[in-house]
């Protein structure tokens, strides 16, 4: 991964690198996610995104890139109600500068944007989970390194 990560680099404005991964239903990453993460970041990725455990997890700012460790359902057939969220990230030549959030509410298996407040509570909550916060700016929601 790291040498791929590494060449992908050298040819590209952007690299990023997408897991499938994590325990299902849990809303923390497993520890050995954490440690894949950093390496794909510090191997040259600005952007990991990770799915499967079904759950929002954390978002990690960690040398110059970002980890989004899962970010939930965002189409899921039959679910009755399931949080999601979009991510807007944008990066620059020296690494990730901003990174925004767009809270989801998958209802019947569709996406619903959403500022419920138990939504923005859940995220809050993972976020900080992994050393991030947000603030609140209409229905999006900045993601900030604490």
């Amino acid at each position: 991964m790291e040498t791929a990560i590494r060449q992908l680099r050298r040819k590209t404005d952007i690299v990023v690198v997408s897991f499938h991964w994590g325990k299902e239903g849990q809303t923390t990453p497993e520890p050995y996610q954490v440690v894949v993460a950093h390496r794909a970041i510090e191997s040259g990725a600005h952007i990991v995104v990770g799915h499967h455990p079904h759950r929002i997890q954390g978002i990690e700012f960690y040398k110059g890139g970002v980890i989004l460790y899962s970010l939930g359902n965002f189409l899921f057939p039959g679910s009755s109600r399931v949080e999601s969220f979009l991510a807007e990230v944008v990066v620059t030549q020296i690494g990730v500068k901003s990174v925004r959030i767009l809270p989801i509410w998958v209802s019947g298996g569709r996406p619903v944007p959403s500022s419920d407040s138990r939504l923005v509570g859940a995220i809050r909550e993972v976020l900080a989970a992994v050393g991030s916060g947000i603030d609140v700016e209409g229905a999006w929601l900045n993601v900030e390194r604490r």
